[in-house]
């Protein structure tokens, strides 16, 4: 079996990360509609980023970043924004060594608390960030159409 490297992302790896997610079609799949290549500019300078290779192809990548005292929470909290995993490398353990690469990352630069969004119907990949130890948030989603 090939061995899968993680490794930090660089701004040069924008499109691969767009060929990816371009690919996704599944759960994993981010149901916010971002711009995911100005997302990538801004994030990946931060140092919340991974990218995964097996034998020097790239199949899959995790951007995340920092906010601090948002909403009356205190401190600096850190929020995953998407992760992809290429479908033809999906349940090779690419995902779980990702999100175990990114938390450590904030863990590294002293942020004890991560979150994100998610629909509910993503079973998924509810059962995929609970494999990483996220839980239910008391925090609430609210929202008006307009």
């Amino acid at each position: 079996m090939s061995k899968i490297v993680i490794r930090p992302l660089t701004v040069e790896d924008i499109n691969l990360v767009i060929e990816i997610d371009a690919k996704i079609s599944n759960p994993l799949k981010p149901v916010f509609d971002i711009d995911l290549e100005a997302t990538a500019k801004w994030v990946i300078p931060l140092g919340y980023s991974l990218g995964a290779e097996i034998d020097g192809k790239f199949v899959g990548f995790v951007l995340g970043h920092t906010r601090s005292s948002e909403f009356g929470v205190k401190g600096k909290i850190g929020w995953l924004n998407v992760i992809g995993v290429d479908p033809d490398f999906q349940g090779r353990r690419i995902g779980t060594l990702l999100g175990d690469g990114i938390i450590k990352q904030f863990k590294e630069k002293n942020v004890s608390k991560i979150q994100t969004m998610l629909n509910w119907n993503q079973g998924d990949l509810i059962t995929y960030l609970s494999t990483l130890g996220f839980q239910k948030s008391p925090m609430i989603v609210v929202e008006k159409l307009i």
